[in-house]
């Protein structure tokens, strides 16, 4: 009887072990694919920064861009949502 309920502890803590390493390896593989998102989201940020003409207005959440042809884009952060929109084709170019 007493070795029944040593072994069901040790069983128990396997079982906790298992099931904490499990969620572990998928938090780390969401962390992996949100660093692979945010890296390509950025280079391609900066490719089309880069690559702009001129700047058309800036503000502290808002940069509007010309290319090359003449179309200006634009990036905007709300605040509220913690996200960046791009915008291609604005005709505006003041806020």
């Amino acid at each position: 009887m007493v070795g029944t309920g040593i072994g069901s502890l040790i069983m128990i803590a396997v079982a906790q072990i298992t099931m904490f390493t499990a969620r572990s390896f998928v938090a780390m593989g969401n962390y992996a694919d949100l660093d692979r998102a945010s890296r390509n989201t950025l280079d391609v940020m900066s490719r089309e920064i880069r690559q702009a003409k001129s700047v058309g207005y800036y503000a502290t959440n808002q940069l509007i861009l010309t290319n090359m042809d003449g179309t200006s884009f634009s990036y905007t952060y709300n605040p509220n949502a913690g996200t960046v929109s791009r915008q291609w084709g604005a005709d505006n170019m003041s806020c």
